[in-house]
């Protein structure tokens, strides 16, 4: 190679460098959601970048990210919406003033909102829909799965405030002539099937 030659780095080398940089800029920079952070998130958005995006909203909290959805243009939250709501957390949405929280998942596709409420455990599924428009709850509910629209259909059935509306449906049952040891291995194989926190076997 002749002295006035630059080593080439390939443009896939560079994006990791490039990210690389960027996310220990974010650490250094901390947690927070800061002013700077705000400005380079919504360049990346506009630049449709989402591996930056990724980066930018790494390490915030569910709370961070809902406070920036609070503080941004109507328009910006429904470009993000628009292209990246799969890249945030469905508790973000638990975080968002009640308004707010039902202004984005009405403008979103039903299939979208369904989408977002199938990871959720089905009392807190239940609570972001509740104050959707009806016709809009049922659109969601045709594309949920079968188990868990037969979950939120129960809840909607109950007067509001009552506790049948409020509780959780999923549960951990077993017969009563299981092992401990057998218990630990159905809970362990049955892992995405069984409620993220419970207290209670019923046996």
């Amino acid at each position: 190679m002749s002295e006035d030659e630059t080593p080439h780095t390939p443009s896939d080398e560079r994006g990791q460098t490039d990210t690389a940089e960027l996310l220990e800029e974010v650490r250094e920079e901390g947690f927070s959601l800061s002013d700077q952070r705000i400005r380079d998130i919504l360049d990346a958005l506009y630049e449709e970048d989402v591996e930056t995006l990724r980066t930018l909203l790494y390490d915030l909290s569910d709370a961070d990210i809902a406070e920036l959805f609070g503080k941004v243009s109507g328009e910006e939250r429904a470009h993000f919406f628009e292209k990246f709501n799969d890249i945030v957390s469905p508790y973000v949405y638990w975080h968002l003033d009640s308004e707010l929280r039902d202004e984005i998942l009405s403008a979103l596709p039903a299939a979208a909102v369904a989408q977002i409420i199938s990871d959720l455990d089905s009392d807190d599924a239940l609570d972001l829909i509740l104050d959707l428009d009806p016709v809009f709850q049922k659109n969601i509910l045709k594309h949920l799965s079968v188990k868990n629209r037969t979950a939120l259909e129960e809840g909607l059935s109950y007067p509001e405030d009552s506790a049948g509306r409020l509780m959780q449906r999923e549960y951990v049952a077993i017969p009563q002539f299981w092992t401990v040891g057998k218990t630990i291995d159905y809970l362990r194989a049955a892992e995405d099937e069984i409620p993220d926190d419970f207290y209670d076997l019923i046996v």
